[in-house]
């Protein structure tokens, strides 16, 4: 759920199709992206393997609109009674595909790989608000805080408090961030959240490195 300007219904209708909100006007402007999407592909590639439902109210606008789409098809688009903003709903994962759904594991499994998604995002964003529902059961509600406030949210005021900051400037690069004592250091690298401008990345080198110099 996305509390901010929201879309008018012919900017809905048009978002679902390939490209129409890529970023990207001419070549140059892949070297100043400052969005994570920016070919205008991803809505158009859920909704073409799930069920998907958008609702949305721009601000200058009394009502709202939600469209429905199954398997990359419209089923429903009209007016709608809902807040400023937008919200986006995916259920049934590939149920016209199945030869792809059969690559997904259990429920345990797969959840897991939910919550591990949850928690890189929520760290790399603290001035956002997020909610994280597992069905009905409210499972995290975090207000917008500093990144201290946020790793305090997510894994304890323990935690938080013995945190150690990082902060480093060169002419090529930044790093800031937050590092425990050697004391509670894990031994694996499931706990090691690690960015490059925002967007989370996996790098088993970094990992050693960093287990290595707080160990």
């Amino acid at each position: 759920m996305d509390d901010g300007l929201g879309m008018s219904d012919t900017d809905l209708a048009a978002a679902i199709g390939r490209h129409a909100t890529s970023k990207l006007r001419r070549f140059e402007d892949i070297e100043s992206l400052t969005t994570f999407g920016f070919r205008g592909e991803a809505l158009p590639s859920i909704a073409a393997v799930s069920r998907l439902e958008i609702t949305s109210r721009a601000v200058t606008h009394d009502v709202g609109t939600v469209i429905s789409l199954a398997g990359g098809k419209v089923e429903k688009c009209e007016p709608v009674s809902v807040p400023q903003g937008t919200s986006v709903s995916v259920g049934h994962l590939f149920f016209n595909v199945p030869a792809r759904r059969k690559f997904l594991r259990t429920d345990a499994t797969e959840f897991k790989w939910i919550v591990n998604v949850f928690k890189h995002f929520a760290l790399a964003f603290p001035n956002v608000r997020w909610k994280f529902f597992r069905g009905n059961e409210l499972l995290h509600d975090l207000p917008a805080k500093d990144s201290r406030g946020r790793v305090a949210g997510l894994f304890g005021d323990d935690i938080a408090e013995d945190l150690i900051a990082v902060d480093y400037n060169s002419d090529i690069m930044e790093v800031k961030g937050w590092i425990t004592p050697g004391s509670l250091a894990m031994r694996t690298s499931n706990d090691q959240y690690l960015y490059l401008n925002k967007r989370p990345v996996s790098a088993w080198r970094l990992n050693k490195a960093i287990y290595n110099a707080i160990e």
